[in-house]
């Protein structure tokens, strides 16, 4: 999948070593010079990419005024839990994998924390997952990796498309984010895109991603939408 990627790169004309974003920067080569319904394109055949290779997408979005849990000092670090958490599930029991970080801003010592800190949770587990299949964590540039360059196009599309924004990221996340994204039990909601919290956010897994039911414990099923919780009418209208 890196190497088809890669060669998806060097077919829209990206110069060797240049990376892609969802919303490049001024100073990248994507920005000036793949425009409009060229650039869509090339997002849309690199998800499909994904798609062949049984790629499963899962972004993780918290509500920064809730209360954080005791194991997370930082919401940064709450949607890194959850996020290990659904990584963790998507893997059958007789198989582990690697975690692979875009490298965060900072120095490098602030790198180090947060790998450190990554590590002592994956070794210690959460209130509801051991984590106990997730067996390193490393970082890398995302200059490095045309995966990591691909999440970052799945969270950056997924992410302007709950908040709202209408001009650009409904048809890439319609027609190749939301095909990638982690199902279970028929629901999206949750899987591969969770909403913290659930209970005021639960509606828009109907209206954002079609899903009929919340699930939650296997059994429990909460019919959507729901006039009890926020957004029970629209997604704009809380």
């Amino acid at each position: 999948m890196e190497i088809a990627i890669d060669e998806l790169c060097e077919a829209f004309g990206f110069p060797d070593g240049e990376e892609f974003k969802w919303s490049p920067g001024r100073e990248m080569w994507e920005r000036d010079n793949l425009h409009a319904e060229r650039r869509d394109e090339f997002n849309l055949r690199a998800l499909q990419l994904a798609h062949e290779a049984h790629a499963q997408g899962i972004v993780v979005m918290t509500d920064t005024k809730c209360k954080l849990v005791k194991s997370a000092s930082t919401h940064e670090e709450f949607v890194t839990l959850m996020f290990l958490e659904r990584a963790h599930a998507c893997l059958p029991a007789d198989r582990q994998a690697v975690v692979v970080f875009d490298r965060p801003s900072g120095d490098r010592q602030s790198e180090t924390e947060f790998l450190v800190s990554t590590l002592t949770k994956l070794r210690t587990g959460t209130a509801y997952s051991t984590l106990d299949r997730l067996a390193l964590v490393v970082a890398t540039d995302s200059k490095l990796s045309r995966l990591v360059q691909l999440a970052d196009v799945v969270t950056g599309c997924t992410t302007s498309y709950v908040a709202g924004e209408p001009r650009y990221s409904p048809k890439i996340f319609t027609a190749g984010v939301l095909p990638l994204l982690r199902k279970e039990y028929d629901c999206t909601g949750g899987r591969g895109l969770k909403l913290h919290p659930d209970f005021r956010y639960r509606n828009l897994y109907h209206w954002l991603l079609g899903d009929e039911y919340f699930v939650r414990y296997q059994q429990i099923e909460h019919r959507l939408p729901s006039s009890s919780y926020a957004y029970s009418e629209s997604a704009d209208t809380a």
